[in-house]
């Protein structure tokens, strides 16, 4: 999509996004993401998009009435590309995750990604050196990796780049297919 879509659809200004794409369930951890955000003071808006799985309502409480976190339910198809598209940094903050894809289609849009570090993405993540972890439920590092994302525009193009490239090396269906039939 061209850049700024997503922006300019919920008046996110020149805001900085940081996303949360996902089911919102007790698991995913966007509670934690929440606390995390406004703890860190970050000059940026926190976008969560996905349904409720039982969830919202923690979060939502967590965020008060506050103006930069924006829950805007689930997004599919090119709304969610938009979203992905005009993101500073994916966060995936999940626990007791197999794998996730939000993450590498994030980088495949052009934001890095801060995981947990209990998260089956997570190791694929550290291994491409395209994002950053953070232990479970540790607001203080999850605060610090958002805010070294946001503010090191350089670090998070490089770790775009390598995420692009392991992507394509080992992650693309054709490339897994054949490791499959292997």
């Amino acid at each position: 999509p061209e850049p700024g879509s997503f922006r300019k659809e919920h008046d996110l200004n020149d805001d900085k996004i940081i996303a949360y794409l996902g089911r919102i369930s007790p698991r995913k951890g966007v509670d934690h993401l929440v606390s995390a955000f406004i703890k860190a003071n970050l000059n940026a808006t926190l976008v969560i998009a996905g349904n409720d799985m039982g969830g919202l309502k923690t979060a939502q409480a967590i965020s008060g009435k506050r103006n930069d976190i924006r829950f805007v339910g689930l997004l599919e198809g090119r709304e969610r590309l938009k979203l992905l598209r005009d993101s500073a940094v994916l966060v995936y903050p999940s626990k007791d995750e197999i794998f996730g894809l939000a993450p590498f289609e994030g980088l495949l849009c052009g934001s890095p990604a801060v995981v947990s570090d209990d998260c089956g993405c997570g190791e694929l993540i550290a291994t491409s050196q395209a994002g950053l972890l953070a232990p479970y439920g540790d607001h203080d590092a999850l605060g610090r990796a958002l805010r070294i994302l946001i503010n090191d525009t350089v670090a998070a193009a490089a770790m775009v780049r390598r995420g692009r490239a392991f992507i394509n090396k080992h992650l693309r269906f054709d490339k897994v297919a054949e490791r499959h039939l292997e």
